[in-house]
């Protein structure tokens, strides 16, 4: 499948904020009984925390993906970005990103297929003070093999003045850049080759809404990615929906 006349993006379905299903077996369950092929795992999720599952529980997940006939997009863990900078809750918030980055790089050498998944998408801070965050962040994700995606905006520094080779890009969510006043596609085709990965979402006058349905220019956008070397899944984010299950269907529906 790929979005009509742009072939390279296949769709991927975001667990974090699913709330029409009860863990992670019915949601994946779910997920492929409306047609989606991926899956984005939320690694703050209480079956899905990387620090309280052993090596024989990551094989069993590894395992339940497989028998569901679902690849891995990669992990969110989407933590209050000012506990990177609290004293009190640096240290967890910290070690449970590294340990993200671990697991997503494990599941993703186990689920097959899933090559391009050792991606983390999270939130950084910004301010003065973030600066030793995101480069320790950096180099946790380079010892594990991994790459962490970045969803804050406007965009850092640190990124958009990399020329390649760091592990720590671009996480693009339509909703928050038109929130922002930005354009997603301009955007995309701007921040060309630092894009590590992408949401499918929307925003219309009332908030988040159904993705075509609000201000987002679809076929624009993915232009913008594909054209800009983009090559991972096109992630549908339904967090803050009523209707999650017809957004859900509604996004696919895009791809066909």
């Amino acid at each position: 499948m790929g979005v009509p006349g742009v072939p390279g993006l296949e769709p991927s379905v975001a667990l974090s904020g699913l709330t029409i299903a009860t863990g992670v077996r019915e949601q994946l369950a779910w997920a492929r009984a409306t047609g989606f092929r991926a899956v984005q795992l939320d690694a703050g999720a209480r079956e899905c925390r990387p620090r309280e599952l052993s090596r024989s529980a990551r094989r069993d997940l590894a395992a339940l993906l497989r028998r569901s006939e679902l690849t891995l997009s990669g992990v969110d863990l989407f933590l209050p970005p000012e506990h990177l900078l609290d004293p009190v809750r640096a240290d967890r918030a910290m070690s449970a990103l590294g340990a993200a980055c671990t697991f997503a790089v494990e599941l993703s050498e186990l689920v097959t297929g899933s090559t391009k998944a050792a991606t983390v998408s999270t939130v950084l801070p910004g301010g003065p003070e973030s600066g030793r965050v995101f480069e320790a962040l950096a180099d946790a994700a380079s010892t594990a093999g991994a790459r962490i995606a970045d969803h804050a905006w406007p965009v850092r520094e640190e990124i958009t003045g990399n020329e390649g080779g760091m592990p720590v890009g671009v996480g693009v969510d339509p909703a928050v850049l038109i929130a922002a006043g930005a354009n997603p596609a301009t955007e995309a085709s701007r921040l060309a080759g630092k894009v590590l990965a992408a949401r499918l979402s929307d925003r219309g006058p009332a908030g988040r809404t159904i993705a075509g349905r609000g201000k987002l220019d679809v076929l624009s956008y993915v232009v913008a990615l594909v054209t800009g070397g983009y090559s991972g899944a096109l992630v549908v984010d339904l967090r803050g929906l009523e209707n999650q299950a017809g957004a859900g269907q509604s996004a696919l529906e895009l791809f066909r």
